[in-house]
């Protein structure tokens, strides 16, 4: 989730140079510079350049780098990160970006595809990407949803840990929501009733 958050700030300083009628200036700023500050300390330096500066090919690329990077932490520090939920305040900001910059990249290129066909090409390509990097955040939690499932279930994880986990579900509740109905995707529960384990 950390990563998430630190994506979008990342995003925020790649597109306000650009300085167009729909780049970021155009729309409310969702985050304030302490914020990203903050963001960046919980992340040390190689996480930054591996998770977030570094361009992989695939989402399975990403995976495997993150995967292979998380079986390398001890596990206290696993378990002391897996349960550290301070990130939870920025999350609902991260999720508003991500789909407030998909849905301006998409109003460009209906614009162009109206008014300035010269143009239209490249704002595909744009809200293309802008879509990806939604999906990518969609996928990323359903898969936390579904590794938190199959962990819970062979009682791999503490009470302490389950707690913490099922207040980093229920932050992402209503942000979750708002990207399935921006990605046009059926929603999926992320916290079940009282008449059964929540996850």
């Amino acid at each position: 989730m950390d990563l998430i958050v630190l994506k979008a700030c990342k995003l925020i300083k790649d597109e306000k140079p650009k300085q167009t009628a729909f780049s970021i200036d155009a729309i409310p700023s969702v985050f304030q510079l302490d914020d990203i500050s903050n963001i960046e300390a919980r992340l040390n330096t190689q996480e930054r350049l591996t998770f977030v500066c570094t361009f992989y090919e695939s989402q399975w690329e990403y995976e495997k780098a993150l995967m292979s990077y998380i079986t390398s932490l001890p596990t206290t520090k696993l378990t002391a990160r897996i349960k550290d939920n301070a990130a939870l305040p920025h999350l609902s900001k991260a999720f508003d970006f991500f789909i407030i910059v998909f849905e301006m990249a998409y109003s460009k290129q209906k614009y162009h595809e109206q008014k300035s066909p010269g143009g239209w090409e490249k704002a595909t390509l744009h809200a293309k990407e802008m879509r990806e990097k939604l999906r990518l955040v969609h996928l990323n939690v359903a898969h936390l949803r579904s590794r938190i499932h199959n962990a819970a279930s062979h009682d791999k994880l503490d009470l302490d840990t389950l707690n913490a986990l099922q207040d980093r579900m229920m932050a992402l509740v209503i942000p979750f929501d708002a990207v399935c109905d921006a990605l046009g995707v059926d929603r999926e529960i992320l916290i079940y009733g009282p008449d059964r384990p929540w996850w």
